[in-house]
């Protein structure tokens, strides 16, 4: 499958998802039910695959890259939603929280709405949705200048299962599990970080 047609299939079935799920008799439980086994068996698939190609070494060095990793992602955020907020008049407490929700977009923009409304939501939500949809676009030819591990952090959150399809596609297991290893810890500070812009 090209990389050009990815994001457009994604997006297409996303909006497929969104208008027919409401016919398919499932309840919200059982639809989170479904969504939660079907990631479970997908982060172990790929933790196997990876971690069967691992060595005690590569270890410890991706240890040391994720968390550079990390950190460039939590402060490239944080430094966006405050020069948008400053771009456009924007309150800047709202920027941060939008923008530092690294695009987990299922959290960031109930999260948005049950604070600021719902149009703060939809914004929330759009951003980081398209932050991930700019990372599937984006990370190969970002990649071949940039080489393959600087561009992960622009995936944020989604690095742990959206964007880790694009992200392994080069096939170099310690790249595949910097990616993992980012977007699980951007997922454990996400509902902290952008709990504390909002205070």
């Amino acid at each position: 499958m090209k990389l050009s047609i990815f994001p457009l299939i994604l997006l297409c079935s996303f909006v497929m998802g969104s208008l027919l799920s409401p016919l398919s008799g499932l309840g919200n439980d059982s639809s989170s039910e479904i969504q939660l086994i079907a990631l479970s068996v997908f982060i172990f698939v790929v933790s196997y695959d990876v971690g069967s190609k691992m060595r005690a070494s590569s270890i410890r060095s991706i240890m040391k890259q994720t968390f550079i990793l990390v950190i460039s992602c939590i402060a490239g955020s944080a430094a966006a939603g405050i020069l948008f907020a400053i771009a456009v008049n924007y309150g800047i407490k709202i920027s941060l929280a939008i923008a530092l929700g690294m695009g987990w977009y299922t959290f960031d923009g109930p999260a948005l709405a049950s604070y600021a409304g719902a149009s703060y939501g939809a914004i929330a939500f759009f951003s980081n949705f398209f932050r991930e949809l700019l990372t599937l676009l984006l990370y190969l030819p970002v990649s071949t200048f940039a080489g393959r591990i600087k561009p992960i952090a622009m995936g944020g959150a989604t690095t742990m299962d959206t964007t880790l399809t694009v992200i392994r596609s080069s096939k170099e297991p310690v790249v595949t599990s910097l990616a993992f290893a980012h977007g699980a810890l951007i997922s454990f500070f996400v509902p902290l970080l952008v709990t504390l812009a909002l205070i």
